[in-house]
């Protein structure tokens, strides 16, 4: 864990503002075992936030879906790009 806290901060550091915010994504729930994600979840929670960024995650299936950038409709036919 070591190791992965050290790459975290060298990839993107402190946080420079007290607001800054950092999403990222965990494998989403097994639905045929009893493991879950919470571990996971916990571990990178915790080295982010002592970087000082508050923090978002998301499940592996959400975080697939908004790489590929989806957008919608609204009813005047204008285009808008979904956002978090």
């Amino acid at each position: 864990m070591l190791i992965m806290a050290s790459l975290i901060e060298n990839l993107i550091g402190k946080a420079e503002f007290e607001d800054s915010v950092v999403c990222y994504c965990v494998s989403s729930p097994s639905i045929d075992t009893k493991s879950d994600n919470v571990f996971h979840k916990n571990r990178l929670d915790g080295m982010i936030k002592r970087l000082g960024y508050k923090t978002k995650c998301i499940d592996e299936a959400m975080g697939i879906l908004l790489s590929e950038r989806p957008s919608i409709k609204n009813e005047k036919n204008i285009k808008k790009r979904l956002r978090i």
